[in-house]
Protein backbone atom coordinates (compact mmCIF):
# COMPACT_ATOMS: atom_id res chain seq x y z
CA UNK A 1 0.00 0.00 0.00
CA UNK A 2 0.98 3.16 -0.73
CA UNK A 3 2.19 5.44 2.31
CA UNK A 4 1.13 8.61 0.79
CA UNK A 5 -2.07 7.47 -0.97
CA UNK A 6 -3.11 4.33 0.67
CA UNK A 7 -3.66 2.69 -2.67
CA UNK A 8 -2.40 -0.75 -3.84
CA UNK A 9 0.71 -0.39 -5.78
CA UNK A 10 -0.51 -2.19 -8.62
CA UNK A 11 -3.54 0.29 -8.87
CA UNK A 12 -0.84 3.28 -8.28
CA UNK A 13 1.26 1.64 -11.06
CA UNK A 14 -1.54 1.04 -13.26
CA UNK A 15 -2.85 4.88 -13.42
CA UNK A 16 0.86 6.84 -13.38
CA UNK A 17 1.70 4.53 -16.49
CA UNK A 18 -1.22 5.82 -18.67
CA UNK A 19 -1.06 9.18 -17.27
CA UNK A 20 -4.62 9.23 -16.38
CA UNK A 21 -6.30 11.99 -14.17
CA UNK A 22 -6.64 10.46 -10.55
CA UNK A 23 -7.48 10.86 -6.67
CA UNK A 24 -7.21 8.98 -3.78
CA UNK A 25 -10.12 9.16 -1.04
CA UNK A 26 -9.45 7.50 2.50
CA UNK A 27 -12.62 6.88 4.47
CA UNK A 28 -10.93 7.52 7.56
CA UNK A 29 -10.13 11.31 6.36
CA UNK A 30 -13.86 11.88 5.85
CA UNK A 31 -15.98 14.46 8.21
CA UNK A 32 -18.20 11.32 9.16
CA UNK A 33 -17.88 7.71 9.84
CA UNK A 34 -18.42 5.80 6.23
CA UNK A 35 -20.26 2.65 6.65
CA UNK A 36 -21.99 2.17 3.58
CA UNK A 37 -21.82 3.75 -0.53
CA UNK A 38 -25.04 6.19 0.73
CA UNK A 39 -22.61 7.98 3.42
CA UNK A 40 -19.67 8.32 1.16
CA UNK A 41 -22.11 9.67 -1.40
CA UNK A 42 -23.34 12.21 1.14
CA UNK A 43 -19.91 12.52 2.33
CA UNK A 44 -18.65 13.53 -1.09
CA UNK A 45 -21.32 15.61 -2.51
CA UNK A 46 -22.35 12.98 -5.02
CA UNK A 47 -25.02 11.32 -6.17
CA UNK A 48 -24.55 7.47 -4.74
CA UNK A 49 -24.90 5.72 -8.54
CA UNK A 50 -21.46 7.79 -9.25
CA UNK A 51 -19.91 5.23 -5.92
CA UNK A 52 -19.11 1.72 -7.60
CA UNK A 53 -18.64 -1.74 -6.66
CA UNK A 54 -16.06 -4.37 -8.37
CA UNK A 55 -17.24 -8.26 -8.10
CA UNK A 56 -14.88 -10.12 -9.14
CA UNK A 57 -16.18 -13.72 -10.69
CA UNK A 58 -15.03 -17.04 -12.00
CA UNK A 59 -16.47 -18.82 -14.99
CA UNK A 60 -19.00 -21.52 -14.40
CA UNK A 61 -16.59 -23.65 -16.33
CA UNK A 62 -12.77 -23.66 -16.69
CA UNK A 63 -10.58 -20.96 -14.78
CA UNK A 64 -11.69 -17.34 -16.41
CA UNK A 65 -12.41 -14.77 -14.10
CA UNK A 66 -14.03 -11.22 -14.79
CA UNK A 67 -14.54 -8.24 -13.21
CA UNK A 68 -17.78 -6.09 -13.30
CA UNK A 69 -18.02 -2.69 -12.19
CA UNK A 70 -21.38 -1.63 -11.38
CA UNK A 71 -23.18 1.23 -9.25
CA UNK A 72 -22.60 -0.39 -5.60
CA UNK A 73 -26.41 0.36 -5.47
CA UNK A 74 -27.04 -2.33 -8.45
CA UNK A 75 -27.48 -5.99 -8.32
CA UNK A 76 -25.27 -7.68 -11.29
CA UNK A 77 -27.64 -9.81 -13.77
CA UNK A 78 -25.54 -13.15 -13.80
CA UNK A 79 -27.46 -13.73 -17.50
CA UNK A 80 -26.54 -10.55 -18.91
CA UNK A 81 -22.92 -10.87 -17.52
CA UNK A 82 -22.89 -14.61 -19.90
CA UNK A 83 -24.36 -13.11 -22.51
CA UNK A 84 -21.95 -10.42 -22.73
CA UNK A 85 -18.63 -13.32 -21.94
CA UNK A 86 -20.22 -15.68 -23.94
CA UNK A 87 -20.25 -17.71 -20.91
CA UNK A 88 -21.40 -18.49 -17.57
CA UNK A 89 -20.02 -16.80 -14.57
CA UNK A 90 -20.59 -16.77 -10.62
CA UNK A 91 -19.24 -14.94 -7.74
CA UNK A 92 -15.52 -15.95 -7.38
CA UNK A 93 -14.70 -17.87 -3.98
CA UNK A 94 -13.29 -15.41 -1.86
CA UNK A 95 -9.46 -17.16 -1.97
CA UNK A 96 -9.48 -16.07 -5.92
CA UNK A 97 -9.40 -12.47 -4.25
CA UNK A 98 -5.78 -12.90 -3.40
CA UNK A 99 -4.44 -15.78 -5.93
CA UNK A 100 -6.37 -14.12 -8.80
CA UNK A 101 -6.39 -10.12 -7.95
CA UNK A 102 -4.28 -9.58 -5.01
CA UNK A 103 -6.96 -7.28 -3.22
CA UNK A 104 -8.87 -7.93 -0.17
CA UNK A 105 -12.63 -8.17 -0.43
CA UNK A 106 -13.68 -4.21 0.09
CA UNK A 107 -10.59 -3.35 -1.95
CA UNK A 108 -11.49 -4.84 -5.21
CA UNK A 109 -10.44 -2.88 -8.16
CA UNK A 110 -10.39 -3.53 -12.13
CA UNK A 111 -7.08 -1.26 -11.95
CA UNK A 112 -3.45 -2.91 -11.87
CA UNK A 113 -5.00 -6.93 -12.25
CA UNK A 114 -3.79 -9.28 -14.99
CA UNK A 115 -4.74 -8.77 -18.52
CA UNK A 116 -6.70 -11.98 -18.16
CA UNK A 117 -9.48 -11.18 -15.73
CA UNK A 118 -12.23 -9.68 -18.75
CA UNK A 119 -13.31 -6.46 -17.28
CA UNK A 120 -16.90 -5.41 -17.83
CA UNK A 121 -18.23 -1.87 -17.00
CA UNK A 122 -22.04 -1.48 -16.26
CA UNK A 123 -23.82 1.08 -18.65
CA UNK A 124 -25.40 2.52 -16.25
CA UNK A 125 -21.91 4.60 -15.37
CA UNK A 126 -20.69 5.05 -19.14
CA UNK A 127 -22.43 8.81 -18.90
CA UNK A 128 -21.25 9.88 -15.41
CA UNK A 129 -17.83 11.82 -15.52
CA UNK A 130 -16.05 10.39 -12.92
CA UNK A 131 -16.68 7.18 -10.59
CA UNK A 132 -14.84 5.90 -7.32
CA UNK A 133 -14.04 3.02 -7.32
CA UNK A 134 -11.40 0.41 -4.99
CA UNK A 135 -8.17 1.52 -4.32
CA UNK A 136 -7.10 -1.87 -3.76
CA UNK A 137 -7.17 -1.36 0.08
CA UNK A 138 -9.76 -1.20 2.74
CA UNK A 139 -11.45 2.03 3.23
CA UNK A 140 -9.17 3.37 -0.30
CA UNK A 141 -10.94 4.82 -3.31
CA UNK A 142 -9.76 5.80 -6.41
CA UNK A 143 -11.69 9.00 -8.10
CA UNK A 144 -11.08 8.09 -12.34
CA UNK A 145 -13.16 9.49 -15.20
CA UNK A 146 -15.12 6.20 -16.66
CA UNK A 147 -13.84 6.63 -20.08
CA UNK A 148 -10.02 6.21 -18.10
CA UNK A 149 -11.34 3.15 -16.47
CA UNK A 150 -12.62 1.81 -19.80
CA UNK A 151 -9.33 2.33 -21.40
CA UNK A 152 -7.14 1.31 -19.21
CA UNK A 153 -9.03 -2.19 -17.93
CA UNK A 154 -9.78 -2.90 -21.82
CA UNK A 155 -13.21 -3.19 -20.96
CA UNK A 156 -16.62 -4.48 -22.58
CA UNK A 157 -19.26 -0.88 -21.69
CA UNK A 158 -23.19 -3.30 -21.16
CA UNK A 159 -25.89 -3.47 -19.35
CA UNK A 160 -25.37 -6.09 -16.58
CA UNK A 161 -27.57 -5.06 -13.99
CA UNK A 162 -30.77 -4.92 -12.45
CA UNK A 163 -31.96 -2.70 -9.86
CA UNK A 164 -31.61 -3.28 -6.17
CA UNK A 165 -35.02 -3.98 -4.59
Amino acid sequence: MSDETGVHPSVERALSAASAPWRAVRHDEMDRPIRSPGDFAAALGWDVGRITKSLLLRAQRGDAHAIVVCPATAKVDFAKVGAVLGTRYEVAPREDLETVVGYPVTGVTPLGVSPDVRVVVDAAIADVPSVMTGGGAVGVEVEVDVADLVALTAAVVADVTRSAG
